[in-house]
């Protein structure tokens, strides 16, 4: 059950699972994705997948939700829709591949099918969430998995202390390499110059202004001879293309928009940049990763489980240490090369899609047995 199909990491992590089971289940069973919500991932979890089923009543839940006195009327009605989608699949085991598909869990154990809830969340988004559906005592009938240790410290304390297994999420090195062979929507106006890169959806929890407000510090420093910089991702409005231009930084920071394939541009840049105020386990810095990039990323989530050395971690938050990081980069060649060649012998060695598959496979075949 994913929540969703956006581009974020849990639905691509759902994408991975069905893969990993593709050759586990085949031909003695079928694999059904649940969306509650469609998006640009949608046709990769449908070909994922052998059916796809939408959940029922998702736009009243929306819109009982937006009032407190119809909330609980909101939850009554999408625990019913959960029972509706597993009376109607009958499955053997199920996965929720997120907390925000955490209503699965109480009806699932009422009818006697194992369930795997696995975290990508922290913090407040993962215990108010939890605490909606009232899982107290459930969690030791459950199997909690977690997408990196902060995520799994989460989800332990709302679970009062209960086991959590970590599978780090993963990236497919191959065919991130391969992909940014592909023709770039965006080329470097003025080649020659160091080009610093972000990816993400530009929003308030991927930092996107603060990423402008490093921008604008490093070109205090570096003058007219500082680096571009470019930012791949959808935006949902034009108020960070305002806020550069309010900076100063016409013509130096630039949005590509939304785009199906972002390896050709991130693999045009010489620096990437992580300034996010939360994130469990950026895959996009695995990815930048996995194209031997210089990384300087806030000290958020599992970001210093990630590099753990192969990279430059900043307090989070702290602009003036992020801008001082690229600065020091921005100078020195031989580190970002050293760097970038020790980011990509770490990601393939230990956040390889090979690993993570068979960490599912294995967990899922337990899961099985047990039952």
């Amino acid at each position: 059950v994913s929540h969703e199909a956006s581009r974020t990491g849990a639905p691509r992590m759902a994408i991975e699972i069905l893969h990993a089971l593709e050759d586990l289940c085949a031909p003695r069973m079928e694999r059904v994705a649940v969306l509650r919500w469609g998006g640009p991932l949608e046709h990769a979890l449908a070909e994922s997948a052998n059916r796809t089923r939408y959940e029922p009543f998702r736009r009243i839940r929306v819109a009982l939700r937006r009032f407190r006195r119809t909330q609980r009327l909101a939850i009554a009605l999408e625990q019913r829709s959960a029972r509706w989608v597993l009376r109607r699949e009958r499955p053997d085991l199920l996965w929720l591949n997120t907390v925000k598909s955490a209503v699965y869990v109480r009806p699932a154990v009422e009818l006697g099918v194992p369930v795997v809830l696995h975290s990508h969340e922290l913090g407040a988004l993962c215990s108010d969430t939890l605490a909606r559906y009232r899982l107290d005592d459930l969690y030791g009938r459950v199997r909690l998995l977690a997408c990196s240790t902060g995520a799994a410290d989460t989800l332990s304390a709302v679970a009062h202390g209960a086991q959590v297994t970590v599978v780090p999420s993963a990236v497919d090195v191959d065919r991130v390499q391969a992909l940014s062979g592909e023709l770039s929507p965006w080329r470097p106006p003025h080649p020659g110059r160091l080009v610093i890169g972000a990816c993400g959806t530009a929003d308030q929890r991927k930092g996107t202004d603060l990423w402008l407000q490093v921008a604008r510090l490093v070109q205090d420093t570096l003058g007219e001879n500082g680096p571009l910089w470019v930012w791949v991702g959808h935006a949902d409005d034009d108020r960070y293309r305002v806020r550069a231009r309010q900076l100063g930084l016409a013509g130096v920071v630039f949005f590509t928009g939304e785009t199906g394939n972002p390896y050709p541009v991130l693999s045009s840049i010489d620096i990437f940049t992580l300034t996010s105020r939360q994130d469990a386990f950026p895959i996009v810095v695995l990815e930048a990763m996995a194209l031997g990039k210089a990384v300087v990323a806030f000290d958020v989530g599992g970001v210093g489980e990630q590099l753990d050395g192969a990279g430059t971690v900043v307090p989070a938050g702290d602009c003036q240490a992020m801008a001082a990081a690229v600065i020091s980069l921005v100078g020195d060649e031989s580190t970002r090369q050293k760097l970038g060649k020790a980011a990509a012998l770490r990601v393939t060695e230990q956040f390889g899609i090979n690993g993570f598959r068979r960490a599912v496979t294995a967990i899922i075949t337990e899961e099985l047995a047990q039952r």
